[in-house]
């Protein structure tokens, strides 16, 4: 099946029926994030231009269909779609840059280095040490401190 026909289908059960969908770090089909070194940029860079060919909006989907569907998505009543991205995607605002309808933006703080080391990490080291290795040795983001905590405290 093509992503069409897909997002039909998708869209269909969402409107039958309440659902949850969530789609965690969706900045990945974003233009910002479409480059070789995606995962190391850093959060004060991504909403810098850095398409050079097409000189296209950071916070515009690299696909046309996948802006489509995020668009419809809003609207998928009575189900709920949760999204956590550094950027908002641009079809989820309108061109005075609020929410569209069926949208609602909430930023989240992060955590500081020594706040997420000291809340986070012990616990995730006992319960999933894979995570809490990662969190480590990275520059802990408040979406992968998020999931250590929600893993570690269930």
């Amino acid at each position: 099946m093509k992503t069409p026909e897909l997002a039909k289908d998708l869209l269909a059960q969402l409107h039958a029926q309440p659902w949850l969908v969530v789609l965690d770090g969706l900045e990945r089909v974003l233009v910002a994030y479409h480059r070789i070194d995606a995962a190391e940029v850093p959060d004060e860079e991504a909403n810098a231009p850095t398409d050079k060919v097409l000189d296209r909006n950071p916070c515009d989907t690299i696909r046309d269909e996948d802006g489509d569907l995020l668009r419809a998505l809003a609207a998928a009543r009575p189900s709920k779609i949760l999204v956590s991205s550094r950027l908002t995607p641009r079809v989820l605002l309108n061109p005075a840059g609020q929410p569209i309808p069926g949208a609602k933006r909430i930023s989240l703080p992060g955590l500081r280095p020594a706040d997420a080391r000291n809340s986070c990490v012990p616990a995730a080291s006992r319960a999933i040490p894979t995570i809490s290795k990662t969190i480590s040795r990275r520059t802990a983001t408040t979406t992968h401190l998020s999931l250590a905590c929600s893993l570690a405290s269930s």
